[in-house]
């Protein structure tokens, strides 16, 4: 679902965020927010947050969220934090995975790849195609929160980002996933269809 409006018949995303205070249709205390995208929601969370101190008449304070570093966030040099983790974690990885991880987990990079020095078979990509390791699958899964075959391969990793990685691949993440929450094989069986499903708009496996 993604913010839409509707001009002379016609659907068109919204262009821009949308704060709206409620208290002008007799809501009081309820505020949303609509449209915001990645690229700008800190700013707009900016302007929320100094709109409800003002709205709460609290004292104002300066706002830290444009230099508040996300989690993981706090690396300086890319090219020195890959070159270290190349020194102490390249053993066995694919030539890419160093710089994919730091790239996706930042300065948190450690936590995927100690995952992977202590399962030597999590070091293997899922998918020819894809950096994605085994290692990433198992931290999604203790670390991220992801319930499902789908939260582990599209919405922590990239591993579906470009379409279905094949049959092999989904099979062999469903391995990982189904080993770490305990799954019935037929669970299991379930969640790759689901995955195929939200690829392929089909329930069918496909070569």
């Amino acid at each position: 679902m993604v913010p839409a409006i509707v001009r002379g018949g016609r659907v068109s995303l919204q262009g821009h965020d949308q704060i709206l205070d409620h208290a002008s249709q007799a809501i009081e205390g309820l505020v949303t927010v609509s449209g915001a995208k990645y690229t700008t929601a800190r700013a707009v969370a900016e302007r929320v947050t100094t709109g409800l101190v003002a709205k709460l008449q609290r004292p104002a304070v300066p706002c830290r969220t444009a230099s508040t570093p996300l989690p993981g966030g706090s690396i300086r040099d890319v090219g020195m934090v890959i070159a270290e983790a190349r020194r102490d974690h390249d053993e066995g990885l694919p030539s890419d995975t160093i710089p994919h991880v730091i790239a996706a987990y930042g300065s948190r990079y450690r936590d995927v790849l100690e995952l992977a020095a202590k399962r030597p078979e999590l070091k293997a990509r899922i998918a020819p195609d894809s950096p994605v390791i085994g290692a990433q699958l198992v931290h999604a899964i203790r670390s991220e929160m992801a319930l499902t075959l789908a939260d582990a391969m599209i919405r922590r990793t990239p591993l579906g980002a470009l379409g279905h990685p094949g049959d092999a691949a989904v099979e062999r993440a469903a391995s990982i996933v189904a080993g770490e929450m305990k799954w019935s094989d037929e669970r299991r069986r379930a969640e790759i269809g689901e995955v195929n499903r939200l690829l392929t708009g089909a329930t069918i496996q496909h070569g």
